[in-house]
């Protein structure tokens, strides 16, 4: 549930953000659109692309789909709203963890890391967690 509270964070930074336009409070609103603009730069806009990419990548359910896609839109439109350009990340770092070391907690084996042809990710049969 990690990914899910920092999305509600960004939800939350918007929310504060709306309050202190509707309320003319013009140092917090500049408070909380700066700390968008690094939260998105910095932290959210580096993977959440590549997450949803995935997840709509893996899930056949139509609801789920439209969730991605939504949350690429949004992201896209808050950095473009924020001038921020997040580089994202393409893959794990380095050092992150040895080849095949890298388990998800829901199957016996290790999940494979992203092929660049996000077509050829398939879902765990018998989880729906992984591209096993």
């Amino acid at each position: 549930m990690r990914d899910r509270a920092l999305l509600e964070f960004m939800g939350y930074l918007c929310w504060k953000e709306a309050y202190a336009a509707d309320h003319r409070l013009v140092e917090a609103l500049d408070i909380t659109v700066s700390a968008q603009q690094r939260f998105l730069a910095e932290h959210l806009g580096r993977w959440a692309p590549r997450f949803l990419d995935r997840f709509e990548a893996v899930t056949t359910q139509p609801l789920y789909r439209a969730v991605a896609a939504f949350g690429q839109v949004f992201l896209a439109t808050e950095a473009t709203r924020l001038g921020v350009s997040p580089e994202v990340v393409q893959g794990p770092p380095s050092d992150a963890f040895a080849p095949g070391a890298f388990s998800c907690g829901a199957t016996d084996g290790a999940c494979p890391w992203p092929r660049a042809d996000m077509k050829e990710v398939t879902r765990c049969e018998r989880h729906g967690c992984c591209g096993r």
